[in-house]
């Protein structure tokens, strides 16, 4: 997991910033998102799990 959180941000892409677990639910479906090419913020809010919303809230 860190080779591939470490890859994620030499690309600039901070993932473990809004997913606490990069390789749980919503941060693979994310990650695939990023592959296909479309990652559009709202369609990564809308990857987001549950916990992962409430996690966002300050």
């Amino acid at each position: 997991m860190n080779r591939v959180q470490k890859v994620l941000e030499a690309a600039n892409i901070k993932l473990a910033s809004v997913a606490s677990d990069v390789m749980g639910v919503s941060g693979r479906a994310m990650l695939a998102a990023i592959v296909e090419g479309s990652a559009s913020p709202e369609l990564m809010a809308d990857l987001a799990n549950v916990p992962c919303e409430k996690s966002m809230i300050y």
